[in-house]
């Protein structure tokens, strides 16, 4: 049987600005394929290759960090955050001060959390939460939660999943 015929093989390739569905009834695999791509389980067979790289064996954080995010079918925000700082927790993936840029305040790392809010508050914006950037994030509805989690994924995505 060819590989395109088995129920448990997959194939696809994303050119850049493409949109691509994955369809499919419930116990398909959708979310596994997501899964698969993110990190989040590894595959008992083949690989995932991101940009002519096998990132098969890397950790979410570090595919996160490469581009690829997910939003999840169950909204999750830090509840008892700020919208505005679920925001900023969603953008540090993309920065990484040492730990003593941290714990000494220095001014580089200031710089980089002054760009993060701004960042963050830019985003905020995009997807209408701006007037409710220190409103607590369970307090939302589960639409504008939505919206803010799809804010959180669009920090520099090059796949938004």
């Amino acid at each position: 049987m060819a590989d395109w015929q088995r129920s448990d093989a997959l194939s696809f390739s994303l050119r850049e600005r493409e949109i691509l569905g994955i369809i499919g009834p419930n116990g398909a695999g959708k979310s596994t394929v997501f899964n698969l791509i993110t990190g989040f389980i590894k595959p008992t067979s083949g690989r995932v290759v991101f940009r002519g790289r096998n990132i098969t064996a890397l950790q979410p954080d570090a595919i996160a960090r490469m581009g690829i995010v997910r939003t999840f079918q169950n909204v999750r925000p830090f509840r008892t955050m700020s919208v505005l700082e679920n925001l900023m927790v969603a953008a540090q993936l993309h920065h990484k001060p040492r730990l003593a840029e941290v714990l000494l305040s220095t001014p580089g790392f200031l710089r980089q959390e002054e760009q993060i809010q701004h960042d963050a508050t830019e985003f905020l914006q995009l997807v209408g939460l701006s007037s409710l950037a220190q409103v607590e994030a369970g307090s939302l509805t589960h639409g504008m939660q939505r919206r803010l989690e799809i804010g959180g994924s669009c920090l520099e995505p090059d796949v938004l999943l």
